[in-house]
């Protein structure tokens, strides 16, 4: 009896064993993430998604800090705008023409509001008439692709996929707008201080862009989107003239990366 309860409890040993080195495998894909680190989570689920890669040599280099081309390209990839042409809208920076290697990133990226507000503007057309569009305010046509990003830049990023780039302009703009607006609604939790020009490494992107997943889209309020959410339970709440969603419409990235398209 006796050897079979060693047996039961090695058993057992070996199982357990088994389960923390599988898990310790899920947790970190790349040698040089520790495997119990605060990134590490983050890291593997942003490379699952295709949002960050490694490095040729296997590793994931979490201490690199990124390139502004770097940050678009990482951007872009978290967006879920899969068929976006590039080729179809103007060159928004003088310095990353067509032939860039990251040029449909950039562009994709800017265009979603990652590194410029948005202005309504006057639009004719013989069909619509006169009405407005909202286009992309680029306060500068000089992208810098190979300067290294800010942190600033890459919160206002992903910030402004989910529509938060209004809230930020209200408290302030850029930087610290962005900067407010990213910690009230969890987009930078768990992150380290960083000041608002310091660069940001590639693990803490990961976290900003891992955190973004699960935060809900935020829309400029109006009476009509009100009237639409009306019979809803806590779908959604208004903050500062705008409407965040909240249990309704599956409309948090991750929502919509899990989401198969439509054939």
């Amino acid at each position: 009896m006796r050897v079979k309860n060693k047996l039961t409890a090695i058993i057992a040993l070996s199982f357990t064993l088994l389960n923390i080195s599988f898990s310790a495998a899920q947790a970190s894909s790349f040698p040089d993430v520790a495997v119990d680190g605060k990134y590490s989570a983050a890291v593997s689920e942003m490379s699952e998604l295709g949002v960050v890669t490694g490095y040729a040599d296997g590793t994931f280099k979490p201490d690199n800090n990124i390139t502004k081309a770097e940050l678009a390209v990482m951007t872009a990839r978290l967006t879920p705008y899969e068929f976006f042409d590039s080729s179809a809208y103007p060159q928004l920076f003088k310095d990353v023409p067509p032939g860039h290697w990251a040029y449909a990133y950039i562009s994709k990226a800017a265009y979603c509001g990652a590194f410029s507000t948005f202005v309504n503007t006057p639009y004719s057309d013989e069909y619509l008439g006169t009405t407005a569009v909202t286009i992309p305010n680029i306060e500068n046509d000089v992208f810098s692709p190979d300067s290294y990003a800010t942190y600033a830049e890459a919160v206002r990023a992903v910030t402004a996929l989910l529509g938060y780039n209004g809230i930020a302009e209200k408290n302030g703009g850029y930087p610290g707008g962005y900067l407010f607006t990213a910690r009230v609604f969890g987009f930078t939790d768990g992150s380290e201080q960083h000041g608002a020009d310091d660069p940001i490494s590639r693990a803490e992107f990961a976290l900003l862009a891992s955190n973004a997943l699960d935060i809900h889209q935020c829309v400029e309020g109006s009476q009509e989107q009100e009237n639409s959410l009306i019979g809803y339970n806590n779908a959604y709440i208004k903050y500062d003239g705008y409407i965040i969603y909240a249990d309704v419409n599956k409309n948090t990235l991750r929502d919509i990366m899990d989401t198969e398209p439509e054939k």
